[in-house]
C-alpha cells in the first residue's frame, strides 16, 4: 500500500484512508473485522431485484470515496448471503476491483459448495478476478463443523501481512551469521594447521 502512496510516510496515516466495501447484505463478521482492524467498511446498498451488490454501485462508492481522499483497497463479493441467498455480481465487482487495484475477496462460505454442481458452475462467472476465495463444506458437503476453506492467488501478500521483522531480529541475524563465518574460520584454520 505504502508503495502505491509513497508520498505518506506514516503507516497510520495510510490506514485512516483506507476504505474497504461490501453489500448491505454482507455476513456480519465483515463489518466486526472491519471495526478490529480498524478500517472504514462501506456497507453499500443492494440492487432491489437481484439484492445482490452491482458494478455501478461499487464503481459509484469507489469514485467518491477517491474524491474525498481515500483509498479503496478492498471488496467483499458475497456469493450467497445467509439473510437470503442473494449473490453479488461477482464479474462486474472483479473488473471494477482489477482497474482500481482493489482486493477482491470472495465470500462463498454459505452457498460456495454448491458450485460443486455443473448447473450451478456459471454463478463462479468472474472468479479468475479474485484475489481470495472462502466456503463452508460443513455447510452443503457433510463434512464435519466446523471446517472453512480459502484460497488465495498469491500466498506471499498473506504471509507477509503477518511478517515482523524487527530490527533486533535482523541484529541477531546478523550476529549469527558473523559468528557462523568466524567459527567456520577457526575450523578451517584447525585443520589447515593440522595437515600442515
Amino acid at each position: 500500500m505504502q508503495e502505491d502512496h509513497p508520498e505518506e510516510t506514516d503507516k497510520g496515516l495510510i490506514q485512516a484512508r483506507l476504505v474497504a466495501y461490501g453489500s448491505s447484505l454482507a455476513h456480519s463478521s465483515m463489518e466486526r473485522a472491519g471495526m478490529l482492524g480498524g478500517i472504514r467498511m462501506r456497507l453499500l446498498d443492494v440492487d432491489p431485484d437481484s439484492k445482490g451488490l452491482c458494478g455501478e454501485t461499487l464503481a459509484n462508492a469507489i469514485y467518491k470515496d477517491k474524491a474525498r481522499g481515500l483509498i479503496p483497497f478492498f471488496a467483499v463479493c458475497t456469493l450467497g448471503t445467509t439473510s437470503c441467498c442473494s449473490f453479488d455480481h461477482l464479474k462486474e465487482m472483479g473488473e471494477l476491483s482489477q482497474e482500481n487495484n482493489i482486493w477482491l475477496h470472495i465470500d462463498a462460505a454459505y452457498a460456495g459448495s454448491a458450485c460443486i454442481c455443473p448447473e450451478y458452475r456459471p454463478l463462479l462467472n468472474g472468479v479468475e478476478k479474485a484475489d481470495s476465495f472462502s466456503f463452508g463444506p460443513h455447510k452443503w458437503l457433510l463434512v464435519n463443523f466446523d471446517c472453512s476453506c480459502m484460497w488465495v492467488r498469491d500466498q506471499h501478500q498473506l504471509v507477509d501481512g503477518f511478517t515482523v521483522d524487527p530490527l533486533y531480529y535482523e541484529v541477531r541475524m546478523l550476529i549469527y551469521v558473523l559468528l557462523s563465518a568466524l567459527e567456520e574460520n577457526l575450523f578451517l584454520a584447525q585443520i589447515s594447521e593440522q595437515y600442515s
